[in-house]
């Protein structure tokens, strides 16, 4: 929405300065249509169990734990238990990842039982082929980034082909060390994410309006709604 300083500007039924219009975001922590195009194949929010918001059901190997994380509660696996996602078509993974404990080139994550595209960490750092890796939005190249211990990152993973069936989290596919580590709001897309999606997905947050005092309007407005 364009405006002029002096303006009056309404914003969702309430008079607002220019700054809180700005300001306005909302939260996607719980939204099950982030862009409003239905891209998004399965979420999961790990708040005391593994259902999905969207989605099917997530199932671990075992017993897990529930404290909290960067958004509510997250899932933590202790180095003995993976769980895995059965959705078809995920082109794209975002989630936040914590390593805790360092072992013998654990698996971050592992889509070869039906598919191609997997990272595991070689000496604290995320080693992957078949697909690309940004971490806090940056890309990086396999076997560079070093991960600290029990710090929270955002992983966006883009697979080079759409997966369809089971991939693993916290250990391989095809045999290998299981991750001591957690998850937090783990979400699959149908399609690659833009530079925008990635950074509106690292901040969970989508704003509303924004105020432009630069380009001029073929008329002034008294309030805009």
């Amino acid at each position: 929405t364009e405006v002029f300083k002096g303006d009056r500007v309404v914003a969702d039924g309430v008079e607002r300065s220019l700054e809180d219009v700005t300001d306005l975001s909302t939260s996607l922590v719980s939204s099950t249509d982030p862009f409003g195009d239905g891209s998004l194949v399965a979420k999961y929010l790990f708040n005391t169990d593994l259902s999905a918001e969207i989605g099917a059901t997530a199932i671990a190997s075992g017993v897990v734990a529930y404290p909290i994380g960067v958004h509510d509660e997250c899932i933590q696996l202790g180095g003995t238990v993976n769980f895995k996602t059965t959705n078809a078509n995920v082109k794209t993974l975002n989630f936040r990842f914590r390593y805790d404990v360092t072992t013998t080139q654990p698996y971050m994550f592992d889509a070869r039982t039906s598919g191609t595209g997997f990272v595991y960490i070689n000496a604290n750092k995320p080693t992957f082929a078949d697909l690309t890796l940004k971490i806090d939005t940056v890309s990086v190249s396999s076997d560079t980034f070093v991960l600290t211990n029990g710090q929270w990152y955002n992983i966006e993973a883009t697979f080079t082909t759409p997966q369809s069936g089971v991939i693993v989290f916290s250990e391989s596919n095809i045999g290998g060390s299981i991750a001591q580590c957690s998850f937090d709001q783990l979400e699959q897309y149908n399609r690659a994410l833009t530079p925008t999606e990635a950074t509106t997905l690292y901040t969970q947050t989508s704003t509303k309006y924004s105020a432009d005092f630069n380009t001029p309007l073929a008329s002034i407005p008294t309030s805009v709604y």
